[in-house]
Protein backbone atom coordinates (compact mmCIF):
# COMPACT_ATOMS: atom_id res chain seq x y z
CA UNK A 1 0.00 0.00 0.00
CA UNK A 2 1.14 3.51 -0.71
CA UNK A 3 2.33 5.46 2.30
CA UNK A 4 -0.06 8.37 1.65
CA UNK A 5 -3.00 6.01 2.27
CA UNK A 6 -1.92 5.71 5.90
CA UNK A 7 -4.64 8.04 7.20
CA UNK A 8 -7.96 7.82 9.05
CA UNK A 9 -10.26 5.51 7.09
CA UNK A 10 -13.98 4.98 6.97
CA UNK A 11 -15.59 1.56 7.30
CA UNK A 12 -15.76 1.06 3.55
CA UNK A 13 -12.16 2.19 3.12
CA UNK A 14 -11.03 -0.23 5.83
CA UNK A 15 -12.68 -3.13 4.03
CA UNK A 16 -11.38 -1.97 0.67
CA UNK A 17 -7.80 -1.65 1.96
CA UNK A 18 -7.98 -5.08 3.60
CA UNK A 19 -9.28 -6.75 0.43
CA UNK A 20 -6.66 -5.04 -1.75
CA UNK A 21 -3.88 -6.29 0.51
CA UNK A 22 -5.51 -9.73 0.54
CA UNK A 23 -5.47 -9.84 -3.26
CA UNK A 24 -1.95 -8.41 -3.52
CA UNK A 25 -0.42 -11.01 -1.16
CA UNK A 26 -2.87 -13.84 -1.80
CA UNK A 27 -0.19 -16.43 -2.55
CA UNK A 28 1.90 -15.69 0.54
CA UNK A 29 -1.15 -15.59 2.81
CA UNK A 30 -2.56 -18.87 1.54
CA UNK A 31 0.85 -20.55 1.80
CA UNK A 32 1.38 -19.40 5.39
CA UNK A 33 -2.08 -20.50 6.54
CA UNK A 34 -2.06 -23.77 4.61
CA UNK A 35 1.32 -24.73 6.09
CA UNK A 36 -0.30 -24.66 9.54
CA UNK A 37 -3.89 -25.65 8.88
CA UNK A 38 -3.58 -28.56 6.46
CA UNK A 39 -1.41 -30.91 8.60
CA UNK A 40 -3.45 -30.36 11.76
CA UNK A 41 -6.77 -30.80 9.98
CA UNK A 42 -5.40 -33.97 8.43
CA UNK A 43 -4.54 -35.33 11.87
CA UNK A 44 -8.02 -34.43 13.07
CA UNK A 45 -9.59 -36.20 10.09
CA UNK A 46 -7.53 -39.36 10.63
CA UNK A 47 -8.54 -39.37 14.28
CA UNK A 48 -12.21 -39.15 13.33
CA UNK A 49 -12.20 -41.99 10.81
CA UNK A 50 -10.24 -44.21 13.19
CA UNK A 51 -13.17 -44.33 15.61
CA UNK A 52 -15.69 -47.22 15.29
CA UNK A 53 -19.11 -46.41 13.91
CA UNK A 54 -21.00 -48.61 16.41
CA UNK A 55 -21.02 -49.01 20.16
CA UNK A 56 -23.05 -50.90 22.75
CA UNK A 57 -25.77 -49.13 24.75
CA UNK A 58 -27.25 -50.84 27.83
CA UNK A 59 -30.79 -49.97 28.88
CA UNK A 60 -32.76 -51.80 31.62
CA UNK A 61 -30.33 -54.67 31.68
CA UNK A 62 -30.45 -55.23 27.94
CA UNK A 63 -27.74 -54.45 25.42
CA UNK A 64 -28.50 -52.62 22.21
CA UNK A 65 -26.23 -51.82 19.30
CA UNK A 66 -26.25 -48.16 18.43
CA UNK A 67 -24.61 -46.46 15.48
CA UNK A 68 -22.47 -43.37 15.81
CA UNK A 69 -19.73 -42.46 18.25
CA UNK A 70 -20.13 -42.87 21.97
CA UNK A 71 -20.41 -39.98 24.41
CA UNK A 72 -16.74 -40.32 25.43
CA UNK A 73 -15.62 -40.28 21.81
CA UNK A 74 -17.75 -37.25 21.10
CA UNK A 75 -16.28 -35.42 24.08
CA UNK A 76 -12.74 -36.33 23.04
CA UNK A 77 -13.40 -35.17 19.49
CA UNK A 78 -14.80 -31.91 20.82
CA UNK A 79 -11.71 -31.28 22.97
CA UNK A 80 -9.36 -32.12 20.10
CA UNK A 81 -11.32 -29.89 17.74
CA UNK A 82 -11.21 -26.95 20.14
CA UNK A 83 -7.47 -27.35 20.77
CA UNK A 84 -6.66 -27.74 17.08
CA UNK A 85 -8.78 -24.72 16.21
CA UNK A 86 -7.11 -22.67 18.95
CA UNK A 87 -3.58 -23.60 17.86
CA UNK A 88 -4.16 -23.20 14.14
CA UNK A 89 -6.12 -19.96 14.47
CA UNK A 90 -3.53 -18.29 16.70
CA UNK A 91 -0.57 -19.29 14.54
CA UNK A 92 -2.23 -18.73 11.17
CA UNK A 93 -3.61 -15.34 12.17
CA UNK A 94 -0.23 -14.21 13.50
CA UNK A 95 1.56 -15.23 10.29
CA UNK A 96 -1.10 -13.54 8.17
CA UNK A 97 -1.05 -10.34 10.23
CA UNK A 98 2.71 -10.04 9.90
CA UNK A 99 2.47 -10.25 6.09
CA UNK A 100 -0.44 -7.80 6.01
CA UNK A 101 1.16 -5.28 8.39
CA UNK A 102 4.40 -5.16 6.42
CA UNK A 103 2.49 -4.77 3.16
CA UNK A 104 0.38 -1.99 4.68
CA UNK A 105 3.53 -0.12 5.69
CA UNK A 106 5.13 -0.50 2.27
CA UNK A 107 7.38 -3.55 2.67
CA UNK A 108 7.07 -7.23 1.79
CA UNK A 109 7.70 -10.28 3.95
CA UNK A 110 7.81 -13.84 2.69
CA UNK A 111 5.38 -16.35 4.12
CA UNK A 112 8.22 -18.42 5.60
CA UNK A 113 9.71 -15.41 7.42
CA UNK A 114 6.31 -14.42 8.80
CA UNK A 115 5.68 -17.96 9.96
CA UNK A 116 9.06 -18.12 11.73
CA UNK A 117 8.26 -14.84 13.48
CA UNK A 118 4.90 -16.21 14.60
CA UNK A 119 6.51 -19.40 15.92
CA UNK A 120 8.97 -17.35 18.00
CA UNK A 121 6.00 -15.68 19.70
CA UNK A 122 3.77 -18.74 19.79
CA UNK A 123 3.51 -19.00 23.58
CA UNK A 124 2.53 -15.36 23.92
CA UNK A 125 0.07 -15.74 21.04
CA UNK A 126 -1.49 -18.79 22.63
CA UNK A 127 -1.81 -17.05 26.00
CA UNK A 128 -3.46 -14.00 24.46
CA UNK A 129 -5.82 -16.24 22.48
CA UNK A 130 -6.79 -18.15 25.65
CA UNK A 131 -7.43 -14.95 27.63
CA UNK A 132 -9.49 -13.42 24.83
CA UNK A 133 -11.41 -16.67 24.33
CA UNK A 134 -12.23 -16.90 28.03
CA UNK A 135 -13.56 -13.35 27.99
CA UNK A 136 -15.77 -14.21 25.02
CA UNK A 137 -17.04 -17.40 26.69
CA UNK A 138 -17.76 -15.67 30.00
CA UNK A 139 -19.54 -12.86 28.20
CA UNK A 140 -21.51 -15.36 26.15
CA UNK A 141 -22.69 -17.21 29.26
CA UNK A 142 -23.77 -13.94 30.87
CA UNK A 143 -25.56 -12.88 27.72
CA UNK A 144 -24.82 -12.68 24.04
CA UNK A 145 -24.30 -8.92 24.13
CA UNK A 146 -21.40 -8.96 26.68
CA UNK A 147 -19.71 -11.66 24.63
CA UNK A 148 -19.97 -9.58 21.45
CA UNK A 149 -18.74 -6.51 23.33
CA UNK A 150 -15.69 -8.41 24.62
CA UNK A 151 -14.96 -9.84 21.17
CA UNK A 152 -14.87 -6.37 19.59
CA UNK A 153 -13.02 -4.86 22.55
CA UNK A 154 -10.14 -7.34 22.27
CA UNK A 155 -10.18 -7.72 18.48
CA UNK A 156 -6.79 -6.01 17.97
CA UNK A 157 -4.93 -7.69 20.82
CA UNK A 158 -2.94 -9.95 18.46
CA UNK A 159 -1.77 -7.03 16.26
CA UNK A 160 -0.77 -5.19 19.44
CA UNK A 161 1.30 -8.22 20.46
CA UNK A 162 2.99 -8.53 17.07
CA UNK A 163 3.60 -4.82 16.40
CA UNK A 164 4.31 -3.50 19.91
CA UNK A 165 5.41 -6.56 21.89
CA UNK A 166 2.53 -6.36 24.40
CA UNK A 167 2.01 -9.73 26.08
CA UNK A 168 -0.81 -11.34 28.01
CA UNK A 169 -3.13 -8.93 29.74
CA UNK A 170 -1.10 -5.97 28.42
CA UNK A 171 -2.13 -6.92 24.88
CA UNK A 172 -5.77 -7.06 25.95
CA UNK A 173 -5.43 -3.72 27.73
CA UNK A 174 -3.77 -2.18 24.70
CA UNK A 175 -6.62 -3.39 22.49
CA UNK A 176 -9.16 -1.99 24.92
CA UNK A 177 -7.41 1.41 24.94
CA UNK A 178 -7.48 1.60 21.15
CA UNK A 179 -11.05 0.38 20.64
CA UNK A 180 -12.71 2.48 23.37
CA UNK A 181 -14.33 5.43 21.66
CA UNK A 182 -14.35 3.59 18.29
CA UNK A 183 -16.30 0.50 19.33
CA UNK A 184 -19.20 0.91 16.93
CA UNK A 185 -17.11 1.48 13.77
CA UNK A 186 -14.91 -1.46 14.76
CA UNK A 187 -17.99 -3.60 15.33
CA UNK A 188 -19.41 -2.60 11.94
CA UNK A 189 -16.22 -3.53 10.06
CA UNK A 190 -15.92 -6.87 11.87
CA UNK A 191 -19.62 -7.58 11.29
CA UNK A 192 -19.27 -7.08 7.54
CA UNK A 193 -16.31 -9.44 7.28
CA UNK A 194 -18.12 -11.95 9.51
CA UNK A 195 -21.13 -11.91 7.19
CA UNK A 196 -18.87 -12.33 4.19
CA UNK A 197 -17.13 -15.37 5.65
CA UNK A 198 -20.49 -16.72 6.79
CA UNK A 199 -21.77 -16.59 3.20
CA UNK A 200 -18.67 -18.42 1.96
CA UNK A 201 -19.03 -21.06 4.67
CA UNK A 202 -22.73 -21.51 3.94
CA UNK A 203 -22.05 -22.04 0.25
CA UNK A 204 -19.41 -24.62 1.05
CA UNK A 205 -21.77 -26.38 3.46
CA UNK A 206 -24.39 -26.46 0.73
CA UNK A 207 -21.89 -28.18 -1.54
CA UNK A 208 -21.18 -30.78 1.16
CA UNK A 209 -24.91 -31.29 1.71
CA UNK A 210 -25.47 -31.80 -1.98
CA UNK A 211 -22.67 -34.34 -2.10
CA UNK A 212 -24.21 -36.16 0.88
CA UNK A 213 -27.59 -36.33 -0.82
CA UNK A 214 -25.95 -37.49 -4.01
CA UNK A 215 -24.37 -40.38 -2.11
CA UNK A 216 -27.82 -41.27 -0.70
CA UNK A 217 -27.19 -39.92 2.75
CA UNK A 218 -24.28 -42.13 3.61
CA UNK A 219 -22.83 -39.39 5.80
CA UNK A 220 -20.57 -41.79 7.71
CA UNK A 221 -18.70 -42.96 4.64
CA UNK A 222 -15.02 -42.13 4.44
CA UNK A 223 -15.42 -40.35 1.12
CA UNK A 224 -18.01 -37.89 2.40
CA UNK A 225 -15.98 -37.29 5.55
CA UNK A 226 -12.91 -36.61 3.46
CA UNK A 227 -14.89 -34.13 1.36
CA UNK A 228 -16.16 -32.40 4.48
CA UNK A 229 -12.64 -32.15 5.92
CA UNK A 230 -11.22 -30.84 2.64
CA UNK A 231 -13.88 -28.13 2.30
CA UNK A 232 -13.47 -27.13 5.94
CA UNK A 233 -9.74 -26.82 5.42
CA UNK A 234 -10.18 -24.71 2.27
CA UNK A 235 -12.62 -22.42 4.06
CA UNK A 236 -10.12 -21.89 6.86
CA UNK A 237 -7.25 -21.29 4.41
CA UNK A 238 -9.17 -18.64 2.46
CA UNK A 239 -11.10 -16.87 5.23
CA UNK A 240 -8.43 -16.68 7.97
CA UNK A 241 -6.23 -14.21 6.06
CA UNK A 242 -9.28 -12.13 5.18
CA UNK A 243 -10.30 -11.73 8.81
CA UNK A 244 -6.69 -11.04 9.80
CA UNK A 245 -6.44 -8.33 7.11
CA UNK A 246 -9.48 -6.49 8.44
CA UNK A 247 -8.24 -6.68 12.05
CA UNK A 248 -4.78 -5.42 11.06
CA UNK A 249 -6.11 -2.46 9.07
CA UNK A 250 -8.44 -1.59 11.97
CA UNK A 251 -5.44 -1.64 14.32
CA UNK A 252 -3.47 0.82 12.19
CA UNK A 253 -6.52 3.02 11.67
CA UNK A 254 -7.07 3.26 15.43
CA UNK A 255 -3.43 4.20 16.00
CA UNK A 256 -3.58 6.85 13.28
CA UNK A 257 -6.72 8.37 14.80
CA UNK A 258 -5.68 8.30 18.43
CA UNK A 259 -1.88 8.54 18.38
CA UNK A 260 -0.94 10.18 15.09
CA UNK A 261 0.82 7.04 13.95
CA UNK A 262 1.11 8.35 10.39
CA UNK A 263 2.88 11.52 11.55
CA UNK A 264 5.22 9.57 13.83
CA UNK A 265 6.06 7.17 11.03
CA UNK A 266 6.75 10.02 8.62
CA UNK A 267 9.02 11.70 11.17
CA UNK A 268 10.86 8.43 11.68
CA UNK A 269 11.44 8.03 7.95
CA UNK A 270 12.66 11.62 7.63
CA UNK A 271 14.95 11.35 10.65
CA UNK A 272 18.66 11.76 9.73
CA UNK A 273 20.94 8.82 10.14
CA UNK A 274 22.50 8.85 13.59
CA UNK A 275 26.26 8.80 14.06
CA UNK A 276 27.74 5.38 14.85
CA UNK A 277 28.03 4.60 18.51
CA UNK A 278 30.82 2.75 20.22
CA UNK A 279 30.18 -0.91 21.05
CA UNK A 280 30.00 -1.86 24.74
CA UNK A 281 33.47 -1.86 26.23
CA UNK A 282 35.14 -0.51 23.10
CA UNK A 283 35.65 2.58 21.04
CA UNK A 284 35.20 3.58 17.45
CA UNK A 285 38.49 3.51 15.58
CA UNK A 286 39.13 6.69 13.58
CA UNK A 287 39.05 6.54 9.85
CA UNK A 288 42.58 6.06 8.44
CA UNK A 289 44.08 9.24 6.97
CA UNK A 290 44.34 9.45 3.22
CA UNK A 291 47.90 9.21 1.84
CA UNK A 292 49.58 12.56 1.08
CA UNK A 293 49.59 13.55 -2.58
CA UNK A 294 52.78 15.04 -4.09
CA UNK A 295 51.72 18.20 -5.96
CA UNK A 296 55.26 19.24 -7.07
CA UNK A 297 56.08 19.45 -10.80
CA UNK A 298 59.33 19.29 -12.67
CA UNK A 299 59.98 20.13 -16.30
CA UNK A 300 60.88 17.30 -18.66
CA UNK A 301 64.59 16.75 -19.27
CA UNK A 302 64.25 17.63 -22.97
CA UNK A 303 63.11 21.17 -22.27
CA UNK A 304 65.82 23.96 -22.58
CA UNK A 305 67.21 25.45 -19.42
CA UNK A 306 65.62 28.75 -18.45
CA UNK A 307 67.68 31.90 -19.26
CA UNK A 308 68.92 34.20 -16.53
CA UNK A 309 66.78 37.19 -15.70
CA UNK A 310 68.14 40.58 -17.06
CA UNK A 311 69.65 42.98 -14.50
CA UNK A 312 67.30 45.59 -13.11
CA UNK A 313 67.25 48.99 -14.90
CA UNK A 314 68.63 51.79 -12.71
CA UNK A 315 66.68 55.03 -12.73
CA UNK A 316 68.68 58.14 -13.78
CA UNK A 317 67.11 59.99 -10.91
CA UNK A 318 68.70 57.78 -8.32
CA UNK A 319 72.01 59.83 -8.10
CA UNK A 320 70.55 63.36 -8.64
CA UNK A 321 71.07 65.74 -5.68
CA UNK A 322 67.96 67.00 -4.01
CA UNK A 323 66.87 70.47 -5.16
CA UNK A 324 67.72 73.47 -2.96
CA UNK A 325 64.87 75.88 -2.54
CA UNK A 326 65.33 79.27 -0.78
CA UNK A 327 62.62 81.74 0.09
CA UNK A 328 64.02 84.40 -2.31
CA UNK A 329 64.46 82.22 -5.33
CA UNK A 330 61.70 81.02 -7.56
CA UNK A 331 60.98 77.39 -7.44
CA UNK A 332 63.25 75.45 -9.66
CA UNK A 333 62.36 72.42 -11.52
CA UNK A 334 64.74 69.69 -10.72
CA UNK A 335 65.96 67.81 -13.70
CA UNK A 336 68.25 64.92 -14.15
CA UNK A 337 71.84 65.58 -15.11
CA UNK A 338 72.42 65.83 -18.87
CA UNK A 339 68.81 65.24 -19.57
CA UNK A 340 65.52 66.96 -20.26
CA UNK A 341 63.20 67.93 -17.46
CA UNK A 342 60.98 65.32 -16.08
CA UNK A 343 57.87 66.79 -17.60
CA UNK A 344 59.27 66.83 -21.13
CA UNK A 345 58.96 70.69 -21.56
CA UNK A 346 61.86 73.01 -22.66
CA UNK A 347 63.74 74.76 -19.87
CA UNK A 348 62.37 78.16 -18.80
CA UNK A 349 64.27 81.31 -19.84
CA UNK A 350 66.72 82.77 -17.33
CA UNK A 351 65.34 85.50 -15.11
CA UNK A 352 65.95 89.13 -16.21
Amino acid sequence: MEYENLRPLGIGEILDSALRIYRARFGALVAAVAFVVVPLHLVQFLFQISQPNTHIVRSQGQAFQSTGPSAGTTLALLVVTVLVSLFTTALAQAASMRIIADQYLGTETSWSASLRGALRQFRSLLWVAILAGLSWIVGGFMCVIPGVFAYVLFSVSVPALLMEGCKGTKALGRSRTLVIGRWWPTFAALLVIFLLTFVVTSLASAVVGGATIFTRGVSSSTGVRAMQAAITTLISVFTTPMTAAVATVIYFDLRVRKEGFDIALMAQRLEPVAAPTAPPGGSISPRPAAPATDLSWSAPATWPAPTAAPPPVRSPWADAPPPVITPDSPPAISQPPDGPPSDGLPPPPPPA
